[in-house]
């Protein structure tokens, strides 16, 4: 089989399945339209400070390149995107925030698994009244750290 033989068979394919889903009504998701970084040193334009605020920084518990301190707050943010923010359209910030509030107290604290309380939902543990110490923590995550890498080899 030729190559343009290849790239004719390979667009026939992605056209049926674009048409099989339309029909099916499922849609797949777009790429955002932007690179989110944290990279400061650039050259585009900063929106100006209106309302003449002051904003404090405080500085990260940890150096440039290591993540740890937010780890679990990023986790956070990428779950309830994906799971939740991107498949709606909020008319106004109210309903976006009644729709994060009941999302986190009926699906994110009752019902999800945590990898980093050894994988019970937020509620087990308050529930048993075990308070888990930093190191039984550490622990945990250090355990599930190596299962994962051990699955990955």
């Amino acid at each position: 089989m030729t190559e343009l033989e290849k790239d004719n068979a390979r667009l026939k394919k992605e056209l049926r399945d674009a048409k099989m889903m339309r029909g099916a009504g499922i849609q797949a998701r777009k790429p955002l339209k932007f690179i989110a970084t944290t990279d400061s040193k650039h050259n585009d334009p900063v929106a100006p400070n209106v309302l003449e605020q002051t904003f404090e920084a405080t500085r990260s518990m940890s150096r440039k390149g290591n993540c740890w301190d937010n780890a679990v707050a990023e986790s956070f943010f990428k779950t309830i995107k994906v799971e939740w923010i991107y498949s709606k359209n909020y008319i106004n910030q109210e309903q976006a925030q009644l729709s994060i509030f009941e999302w986190i107290e009926s699906c994110y604290n009752h019902r999800r698994r945590h990898s980093a309380i050894g994988y019970q939902t937020i509620e087990e543990p308050e529930r048993s009244g075990a308070r888990r110490s930093q190191f039984q923590k550490k622990t945990i995550y250090l355990k599930t750290q190596r299962n994962l890498t051990e699955r990955s080899h």
